[in-house]
């Protein structure tokens, strides 16, 4: 099988390497920004030269971004031609278009590598819905907050020194706001939903929380009672209902979620007949995500089809589930919120079990009296 395989970063080299190994298949293409990227002689910087080229059966994109690979992905599979991506941008923003484009043409979309590269996740939830319903998928879907977390509470530091720690490390981007603010892991969520629930969700409907407000102060009030904090994106299927929300979650420290170490990941999910079943493992790296990504290509080159369903409708609501809250604010804006709280301490305190309306509720009022609030789901 011919190979083109678009961008010759960190990833791309560990996806060319891989394929070089395998007689099954041969890299004829490799795209680049520069030919100084790359010295070997199937480097180009003309992305037409792979489009038009009849010999191609694949095309590998790894480049990052949203226009220019959104419009290399659709053309390839306009043009016949399998696709592997592990851009979850691309995936989000255009999901059911790529997935029908590859259907009316007969070929692949494989998309194993864009959330928790080092884990077959996407894999796991295909092949779990060929026996089943999925209701609910879990994780710890981003690597920086998770080893920023999890040092936290080993060196009760700050978040600000981790992150430049983190930074300095390769683990964080220099502007980290995808990953602290979210983004990243919405991105995940609304694609690993979508598999599960055999839908297309919406990223938008999802709520969210950052973590960049997080105090050595919280991790403290937390590892008093015997709980570990982690960035968890979380969606549920209710009926013909779904909700999602990325927030600071809070565990027991024996609980698997809490012992989740550095910028390792853990996806989870509940099947119908299966139960509860959680996947541990490295979510980014050049080797983790470039095997996700041969993962994809051994499957296509083996027709086994595995493309994401689309045949269930379902509207997007808020959980009907009560919940506790962790809170810390100035005294002023706790003062407003003590008919919620069970037990205050100093600047932080617990809420009694709230409704998701009241947990609405509470939240926009502390927002507007303490633009320095935090909070933190308590499971």
């Amino acid at each position: 099988m011919n190979v083109a395989c678009l961008g010759y970063g960190v990833v791309g080299q560990g996806v060319v390497e891989l394929l070089k190994k395998d007689d099954r298949f041969k890299v004829i293409w490799i795209l680049v920004k520069d030919l100084k990227e790359c010295d070997l002689p199937e480097a180009t910087t003309d992305v037409q030269q792979i489009l038009k080229d009849n010999e191609v059966d694949m095309v590998i994109e790894m480049m990052g971004g949203i226009e220019f690979p959104y419009f290399c992905i659709s053309e390839s599979l306009k043009r016949g031609k399998h696709v592997v991506t592990s851009n979850k941008a691309v995936l989000q923003a255009h999901y059911r278009e790529l997935i029908e484009l590859a259907e009316k043409n007969h070929v692949s979309l494989g998309m194993e590598a864009s959330v928790c590269g080092g884990i077959p996740w996407i894999t796991t939830l295909l092949n779990q819905n060929q026996t089943g319903e999925i209701d609910r998928v879990e994780g710890i879907f981003n690597g920086t907050t998770n080893y920023i977390l999890d040092r936290m509470h080993a060196e009760h530091l700050d978040f600000d020194e981790i992150l430049k720690d983190a930074q300095r490390l390769g683990y964080a981007e220099s502007d980290p706001s995808d990953d602290i603010d979210g983004k990243d892991s919405l991105r995940k969520l609304m694609i690993s939903s979508s598999i599960a629930f055999k839908t297309v969700t919406d990223m938008d409907s999802f709520t969210s929380e950052s973590l960049r407000k997080i105090k050595k102060y919280d991790i403290e009030a937390f590892e008093r009672k015997g709980l570990r904090c982690r960035y968890i994106a979380s969606a549920q299927k209710e009926g013909d209902c779904y909700t999602g929300s990325v927030e600071p979650t809070l565990f027991k420290s024996t609980d698997v979620q809490a012992t989740i170490k550095l910028n390792n990941n853990l996806a989870l999910l509940n099947h119908s007949a299966l139960g509860t079943l959680q996947l541990i493992g490295q979510g980014a790296g050049r080797y983790p995500t470039a095997n996700a990504v041969v993962q994809d290509v051994v499957q296509i080159y083996g027709h086994r089809d595995m493309m994401p369903q689309m045949n269930q409708v379902l509207s997007a609501q808020p959980s009907m589930q009560n919940c506790r809250l962790y809170v810390r604010a100035s005294n002023d804006a706790m003062n407003e919120i003590l008919p919620w709280i069970e037990e205050k301490e100093g600047l932080s305190g617990w809420t009694k079990s709230i409704t998701q309306q009241e947990k609405k509720e509470l939240i926009a009022r502390m927002m507007n009296l303490d633009s320095d609030f935090f909070y933190a789901i308590i499971k």
